[in-house]
């Protein structure tokens, strides 16, 4: 694994849009009285291989999403974040568990020089087909669209350490992503 402070050493990421299949567990909230949805994601393929994250994205309207924290495990999936869509990703070590078809998840990511956040989810009911669209607007970046599909199913949801402990509503998500370029 690379370190972002040696950017000359590591590969160019590809351009965007990027498609990349995910697994993905999520619980929805409030942090600092704005809705929030704190994620733990496995890809299984994307365009620099497949690697883990977590992150908090604030929700706004109309279907805007902000991105203030986010942790990676891939050199190259970082330095493709803050290159394309100004993320601000950061490198740690992620041990994930996500499937949707298991009636709990669990998720550790350790975060360096920091506490651990765990996430654990019991999801419930059947998977259901699921469509979605947002625009990605990060500060210094113009917006990017970004679409989901895949299978969803409801899930209870509790997360101790990380950017925005507690517990409620949440998702396992079982689909793809699609992330275009940034509109100038």
């Amino acid at each position: 694994m690379g370190s972002l402070d040696q950017p000359a050493a590591a590969a160019v990421p590809p351009p965007p849009p990027w498609t990349c299949r995910l697994r993905a567990v999520v619980r929805l909230g409030l942090h600092r009285w704005r809705p929030t949805a704190l994620a733990v994601v496995s890809y299984a393929d994307t365009p620099v291989g497949p690697y883990g994250e977590a992150l908090l994205a604030e929700l706004r309207l109309p279907l805007r999403i902000t991105v203030p924290w986010i942790v990676v495990d891939s050199a190259a999936s970082a330095l493709g974040g803050r290159q394309h869509w100004a993320l601000p990703k950061e490198l740690t070590t992620l041990d994930l568990d996500v499937r949707l078809d298991a009636r709990r998840q669990h998720a550790l990511v350790r975060v360096a020089e920091r506490d651990d956040l765990r996430l654990s989810a019991r999801a419930f009911g059947p998977a259901v087909p699921v469509v979605g669209a947002a625009v990605l607007a990060q500060p210094g970046r113009g917006p990017a669209r970004l679409r989901v599909r895949g299978r969803a199913r409801a899930a209870a949801a509790s997360v101790t350490g990380g950017p925005s402990p507690g517990a409620g509503p949440g998702v396992v998500l079982d689909g793809v992503l699609r992330l275009a370029a940034p509109r100038a």
